[in-house]
Order: C-alpha cells, then structure tokens, then sequence
C-alpha cells in the first residue's frame, strides 16, 4: 500500500491582537499664588480740555499705574478725607473752594489696565469750584487725594 499524504493546514482565527495595560500613578502638583501689589496714582496730569472757574466745573484726571502680574478692572475712584491741597505760588487760594460733583465723592468707573500697564482715566465734570473764588485761584494746581479700587481680570 502506498502512503498518503495529507497536507495539514492550520488556519489562524482571529488575526492579530492588541494588549494595553492600564497604567496609573497618583500623588500632588503644586500651584502657588501670586501676591498683589498697591495700584499707584499719579496726580500730576490736569485735563486741558476743561479748567476750572468759579462756579465752574472740571474733569478730573487719574493716572493709574498697575505694578500686578494680572489685569486689573477699576471699579470705583473715591476722594480721600484729606484736604485738597494747592500748588505753593498760589497760597492765597484754598483747596477748600472745591467739592467734588458726587454726593458721596465716588465715581463708579469700569476701566481695565493690563498687567504692568498704565491707564489715565478722565472723570467728566468731576470737581466744582465754589462760585466765591477770587482771583488768587486763577491758574492754580489743585491736588485732590483719590483711592482707586479695583479687582484681578
């Protein structure tokens, strides 16, 4: 008898696999946060667009210089209780012949300044000058002392 042969042939079912394994790992990150710096103001900008006069108003000037590493949004500038000062060659007026225009001498603002940035901020008809000035205070620099406020953004 001959001998046969018979040619097996396995046939792979399901061809290639892929395996992954779940890999994870738990522990802490670090943050840390920022501390904040005052706002500067700068009082030695006037508006030339309006002057004062007795009976008069004018706009008010506000440098603001924001030394933060974030934005900052001005929400309000208030006159501080200290006096109105005058510049020394016109001693002979007083800084007591100005009010400011808002009853409670705070003017809602919403101005943005960017980190390290600088902002001027010009309050409309902010200041009055009592109609009873004499001509001592003609030309003169007035001071007025503001707090600013602001918020991070």
């Amino acid at each position: 008898m001959g001998t046969v042969v018979v040619p097996l042939l396995a046939i792979g079912v399901g061809g290639i696999a892929w395996a992954a394994w779940g890999v994870h790992g738990s522990g802490s990150a670090q943050a840390k946060g920022g501390n904040t710096v005052p706002l500067v103001v700068n009082s030695s900008t006037t508006s030339p667009a309006t002057l004062l006069y007795p009976g008069g108003t004018a706009d008010m000037v506000v440098q603001v210089h924001n030394g933060n590493q974030f934005p900052v949004t001005i929400g309000s500038v208030v006159r501080t209780s200290k006096p109105i000062t005058v510049d020394a060659a016109h001693s002979g007026c007083s800084g007591a012949l100005l009010d400011m225009t808002e009853d409670d001498d705070t003017f809602d603002v919403s101005e943005s300044i960017a980190a390290g940035g600088d902002k001027t901020i010009t309050l409309p008809h902010a200041i009055r000058m009592d109609s009873s000035a004499g001509n001592a205070c003609q030309g003169a620099r007035f001071t007025i002392p503001v707090t600013v406020t602001g918020v991070s953004g």
